[in-house]
């Protein structure tokens, strides 16, 4: 039956596409999909503080600091110390974790449009026009948390 609510809908393409997602970056890249949010995250904000990173990603800063060695450790990011505040780590990509983030990306954006070339009734830039409006919607009226 398919599903008449819309939020419940939106919620599933977004979990198709998320598992998907993980699969072909895990035998491809050896990354999971979570890992790729916290590259993409900060290809899109070249410099975060741990407290600005994790609200990027809805996480604890607990978390990102837990997270952040595996990526250090790969050469993936840095860190550094924010000028004049000794307390505030500022973490960045490394060259290399610039390039995974964007082979992934360019990966991930070439696999979908493949896919769905198959579905030729959606036109692709309305919809993401019609998802763009959405979201920032939400994000204006502050509908979700």
């Amino acid at each position: 039956m398919p599903e008449k609510r819309i939020t419940f809908l939106l919620n599933r393409v977004v979990q198709e596409l998320n598992s998907s997602a993980d699969g072909l970056l895990r035998a491809k890249y050896s990354i999971t999909y979570s890992q790729f949010i916290f590259l993409v995250t900060l290809a899109e904000h070249p410099t975060l503080d741990v407290t600005r990173l994790a609200a990027a990603l809805c996480v604890t800063k607990g978390a990102v600091s837990k997270r952040l060695d595996w990526f250090t450790q790969r050469g993936l990011t840095q860190t550094t110390q924010a000028a004049g505040d000794s307390k505030r780590v500022l973490i960045s990509l490394t060259r290399q974790g610039q390039d995974l983030a964007k082979d992934s990306g360019d990966f991930l954006e070439q696999q979908f449009l493949s896919t769905m070339s198959k579905e030729p009734a959606v036109d692709y830039n309305l919809l993401a026009a019609e998802v763009r409006k959405i979201s920032k919607a939400l994000a204006a009226k502050k509908i979700l948390p």
